[in-house]
């Protein structure tokens, strides 16, 4: 199997072309690791399943699921420990604890995770109902919903709606707004092809 493989090293990119039939998706997971790796110089460079960039963890498909579940881990493990504390230091220290440590994993970077299904983001959204019955003392089966309005957050997909909201409509701070460009759908009409007429 023949790769060719072009970089840029201005840009730390690396495009890898193959030949049509390794093209699709399945074919490639079919290949064994050795058959993946690319000599570029002195330095190997193998396939990997998930990278962590900038506190986001990528997969391979870009499902976005590996990213989901070590929030998830990491928020978790932190409401372990302060459900320890928490009869302790009370509710208003809690809620604060749980602000510094758990609600701003679930913020940061979210907007990566836009147009992802809701079964990916349900467990995020355990998350967050899990903090707030810790905040509270909720009960399993008792609703959440009431204590996610008295706290003032919005359930996960509209936190996540809510901030390329604010970046669309440029109240965001404007480094951002500046390097986000909405995408544009052009739509041919078949009236739209047809030839002008002659006169």
């Amino acid at each position: 199997m023949s790769w060719t493989c072009w970089t840029d090293i201005r840009y730390s990119r690396i495009f890898i072309l193959t030949t049509r039939r390794f093209s699709s998706h399945a074919n490639i997971k079919k290949l064994h690791d050795h058959e993946l790796s690319v000599q570029i110089r002195r330095e190997k460079i193998i396939q990997v399943r998930a990278v962590w960039d900038l506190g986001v963890h990528l997969d391979e498909e870009l499902s976005m699921k590996a990213h989901v579940a070590k929030v998830s881990s990491a928020c978790y493990y932190h409401l372990r420990r302060l459900r320890q504390i928490h009869r302790r230091v009370g509710e208003e220290f809690t809620t604060m604890l749980v602000l510094a440590l758990v609600m701003w994993r679930l913020n940061y970077c979210n907007a990566v995770l836009a147009g992802v299904p809701q079964s990916t983001l349900e467990p995020l959204q355990r998350v967050q109902n899990a903090a707030a019955r810790l905040i509270y003392q909720l009960d399993v089966r008792d609703h959440v919903m009431p204590s996610l309005m008295v706290l003032h957050w919005l359930p996960i997909r509209y936190r996540i709606d809510f901030k390329l909201y604010e970046i669309l409509t440029g109240r965001c701070p404007a480094y951002i707004t500046s390097s986000v460009r909405p995408a544009v759908q052009q739509h041919v009409l078949a009236c739209d092809r047809l030839p002008a007429a002659s006169t």
